[in-house]
């Protein structure tokens, strides 16, 4: 927001109807209006209060019920064998340690390798708290993110958002989803916290854990959508690349934070994850998963991992 808009935001949060609105600001109730209508195509969110003397007070929204949210894609792979994609997670646009040369050299092996659909696992942004910030104003953290994430008409971002671009929706109502699908067709939210990809007969899930309200409905809502043999992108926790597989015979893959934001020692250099998935009369039989490490330009390294999936009723061939 800037100017009028910021003063509108701050007599809203003290509860003024339109009306006086209108008279504090020396504003008609249609520039008014016009005003609220930028803002909610930015993403800002405000529930609307009607009283029986014409009055409207609007509300901000800081709160998302992600009970009731889509949380799920799909995706047409017109391949019959395979599916081919990367993952990055916790990029914490906004922060002094976020990498945007390694985003771009991302988007470059994409380009070169013939890779359309990118996977982000969460914390577009750093929001508004954690780490020293390069730009504070998360509004500003927004529009940097929307005018410098790289962008090629032939790849398509699937991401769900963390804790960290939560953190923007409770403090200042605005909603990095709602910002995305009005500026950025090619970035799709699928959610906060979690979200399903539905490919041929099976499925990805994008989780990024975090704490807040509905933090019993979250953890309902993930075990009733992790079934047998997904396969589980986890960001958070900015740890290594590494594959769990849990008492569901699901498995679980972390992928590391393509910020700064890690063991420096440990992992000199950023990295994100390839992942070609094989598939066997449209069932996911094989995955193969590459870690690739960004430097001046990216390689593979030999950290991989290969999952073979079992499939109820197929006799899969050898």
């Amino acid at each position: 927001m800037r100017d009028m808009s910021e003063k509108l935001f701050e007599l809203i949060k003290q509860k003024l109807t339109i009306a006086e609105i209108c008279e504090v600001l020396s504003l008609s109730n249609r520039q008014i209006y016009n005003i609220l209508r930028m803002m909610e195509n930015k993403g800002f969110e405000f529930s609307r209060q009607y009283y029986d003397n014409g009055n409207i007070v609007y509300t901000p929204k800081t709160m998302i019920d992600i009970s009731s949210q889509k949380r799920y894609m799909n995706i047409i792979a017109e391949n019959p064998d395979k599916f081919t994609a990367v993952a990055i997670s916790d990029l914490h646009i906004g922060s002094k340690d976020q990498r945007l040369d390694a985003i771009n050299k991302v988007y470059e092996y994409c380009v070169k390798e013939g890779i359309h659909i990118i996977f982000i696992c969460g914390d577009l942004i750093d929001g508004t708290y954690g780490g020293e910030k390069l730009i504070k104003n998360t509004e500003e953290q927004i529009e940097f993110l929307l005018n410098n994430y790289p962008f090629d008409h032939s790849i398509l971002n699937c991401a769900i958002l963390g804790d960290h671009d939560y953190s923007v929706l409770k403090e200042t109502s605005q909603n990095l989803a709602t910002t995305l699908k009005n500026y950025r067709h090619d970035i799709v939210p699928i959610g906060f916290g979690l979200g399903e990809i539905n490919i041929k007969k099976g499925k990805i899930v994008l989780m990024h854990k975090f704490n807040h309200k509905y933090q019993k409905d979250y953890d309902k809502i993930v075990s009733e959508t992790i079934l047998h043999n997904d396969l589980v992108l986890q960001g958070h926790y900015h740890s290594p690349f590494m594959v769990q597989k849990n008492i569901k015979s699901n498995y679980i893959i972390n992928v590391p934070s393509l910020s700064d934001m890690r063991d420096l020692k440990k992992e000199p250099v950023p990295s994100a994850i390839r992942i070609e998935i094989q598939f066997y009369k449209d069932y996911y039989s094989q995955v193969n998963l590459n870690k690739l490490l960004i430097k001046d330009s990216i390689s593979v390294s030999k950290h991989c991992e290969t999952i073979k999936l079992k499939i109820k009723g197929l006799k899969m061939p050898r």
